[in-house]
């Protein structure tokens, strides 16, 4: 009886056990991995950083990335929009689309700024550039360039790409040459090339068709091609300091032409064909060797300035009084002795400086000069005006003064 209950215990407690057994092993297979919260010697976990790429940089980051490629010593705030040292613009989506990089200490021009997609006016003037990166052509939004006194040499023609282009300004450089490709700009509007080393303009130049404003001053020598005729909208026009001797005909033939600079030349007449120049509302030709006006200049009715000063005139021609328009004329520092009577025939003059001349007396006819506001006389022979002037409103414009005491 004892010997049987030993058998049934000793059998319960091996099933018992077996029982706590698959328990303790089902319990440990579903109980969830553990992990340290401490990093032993042997085990640490590290997480590896995105690397930041173009396309998670948001756009101010790019933006200053860009930014400090161009300029190495960039000191602004991260948001190149708010730049103050370096006056950068934003359009409304905050994209960069101005750059005044004048006085930058720039001796090259990085590539990356092709990556500013929305820049519309760059300025980099009073640098030290001798060239542009041919990337430059990408920058098919650019709607004004200005690389003004730098030192560039040759421009590339990827330049001539820039479709969109109204305004460049190449002045105060070392350009010997302007390629024929100058004429795919067709929406150019304004061209500065003034004080380079340009001998001659490429005929294309005549394909400018939209072009208004061209200063060219300070080429010596500079030719101009029969094309030049075919800038049909051009206004305004600087020529000087450039050793002409006479005027260009192709210059005569400008149908729109309203302001015209010869300035510091070296002619010493004007052509008859000026009388072609109907539109013609300033012309500026002082510091020549002039010594004679051809008739013809009194068939510009148009004319309201007209600056004939430091030149070596010694008459002026009567046809002087057919323009009815002028109410600028400059003489000074000629060899004026004598006035022609029909100078009276300027009633539109307000302003005559005939100073410095060899004039001993004034004609009469100058009483009918009803708005003349400034009358210069000084550096003449003139002791003293006749009474009817000195009585009559013009006593109050006369320099000098004491000419009427």
């Amino acid at each position: 009886m004892k010997s049987g209950f030993v058998v049934r215990a000793i059998g319960l407690c091996a099933l018992w056990a077996a029982v706590l057994i698959a328990a303790g092993c089902s319990a440990q297979a579903a109980a969830p991995t553990r992990i340290p919260t401490t990093p032993t010697s042997t085990s640490v976990i590290t997480s590896t950083p995105t690397p930041t790429t173009a396309a998670t940089q948001t756009l101010q980051e790019q933006q200053l990335a860009i930014i400090n490629a161009i300029f190495k010593d960039y000191d602004g705030p991260e948001d190149v929009c708010q730049s103050r040292k370096i006056p950068i613009g934003c359009d409304p989506t905050g994209q960069v689309d101005f750059i005044n990089g004048d006085r930058t200490n720039l001796t090259s021009l990085s590539p990356e700024i092709t990556r500013l997609h929305a820049l519309r006016t760059l300025l980099i003037t009073n640098n030290a550039l001798t060239s542009l990166p041919p990337e430059i052509g990408q920058l098919t939004a650019l709607t004004e360039l200005n690389v003004e006194r730098n030192r560039i040499v040759k421009l590339p023609s990827e330049l001539w790409q820039l479709s969109n282009l109204k305004g460049l300004y190449l002045s105060h450089n070392d350009l010997s040459a302007l390629p024929p490709e100058i004429g795919n700009l067709k929406a150019l509007q304004t061209l500065e090339i003034e004080d380079n080393q340009l001998t001659e303009l490429p005929a294309e130049i005549g394909q400018l068709a939209d072009l208004y404003d061209l200063s060219m001053s300070g080429n010596r020598g500079l030719r101009l091609p029969p094309e030049f005729a075919r800038l049909a909208n051009l206004d305004n026009l600087e020529f000087d300091r450039s050793g002409l001797t006479d005027l260009p005909l192709p210059i005569t033939r400008l149908p729109k032409l309203r302001e015209l600079t010869l300035n510091e030349n070296d002619m010493t007449s004007l052509p008859p064909e000026i009388s072609q120049m109907n539109a013609l509302r300033e012309l500026y030709v002082d510091q020549n060797r002039l010594t004679e006006l051809p008739p013809e200049i009194g068939q510009l009715q148009q004319l309201a300035t007209l600056d004939l000063s430091a030149n070596r005139l010694t008459v002026l021609p009567r046809e002087i009084g057919q323009m009815t328009y002028l109410d600028e004329l400059n003489l000074a520092s000629n060899q004026l002795s004598t006035l022609p009577p029909e100078i009276g025939n300027l009633v539109s003059l307000q302003d005559l400086d005939l100073s410095d001349n060899q004039i001993s007396a004034v004609p009469p006819q100058f009483l009918k000069l009803k708005y003349l506001a400034f009358l210069h006389l000084e550096g003449n022979p003139i002791n003293s005006l006749p009474p009817e002037i000195c009585r009559s409103r013009l006593k109050d414009v006369i320099y000098p003064p004491g000419l009427c005491s």
